[in-house]
């Protein structure tokens, strides 16, 4: 079993097919990512397709490919880049009803000034717009076979939010993994 953030992953077999289990105890991240996914089977995005879903556990699709935090530096970055009209196709979507609202940022920076960090000039822009939101977009939870984007996983953050602030997110958190500065 594969520990994530958020819950315990394993692969399991059913009816000879190779599925992901996933567990969570946190109620809402899990109906969030059925939710999701349910939104998303037929879309053209590569995500899982929803097997079966119970109380703490979802059962999906298996998708090919490996993680792209698991390649080198310059094949990461390109799969990241590879990855943004999937991210822009997710962002046209209709979202599906009951998703939660995009994290309050104007909070986390009150909870930043309060930790006595150093001083940073930290600014909201005004949203760009609401939109259907992965809300993890980051190379842990991208798959590539090499060539093209296989899968987006992980989809419990999913939210209404501002599509700019995602691909903001999703910026920083490359960058931060690249030494070039």
């Amino acid at each position: 079993m594969r520990q994530g953030a958020v819950g315990a992953v394993r692969l399991i077999e059913r009816d000879g097919r190779r599925l992901v289990e996933k567990r969570m105890t946190d109620e809402t991240r899990h109906d969030t990512e059925v939710r999701a996914l349910r939104a998303l089977s037929g879309s053209g995005v590569p995500a899982p397709e929803l097997v079966d879903e119970r109380t703490g556990s979802i059962v999906m699709t298996e998708l090919p490919g490996v993680r792209v935090d698991e390649l080198d530096l310059d094949d990461r970055l390109d799969a990241l880049r590879r990855s943004a009209p999937i991210l822009r196709a997710v962002h046209r979507l209709d979202p599906p009803p009951g998703l939660p609202p995009a994290p309050d940022d104007a909070a986390v920076v009150a909870r930043y000034r309060a930790s006595d960090g150093p001083a940073l000039p930290l600014v909201i822009p005004a949203a760009s717009g609401v939109a259907f939101c992965h809300g993890d977009w980051t190379d842990g939870n991208l798959l590539t076979d090499g060539r093209r984007i296989t899968g987006v996983v992980d989809w419990e953050a999913a939210h209404l939010g501002d599509p700019m602030r995602e691909l903001a997110r999703a910026a920083w958190g490359a960058s931060r993994k690249d030494p070039r500065g």
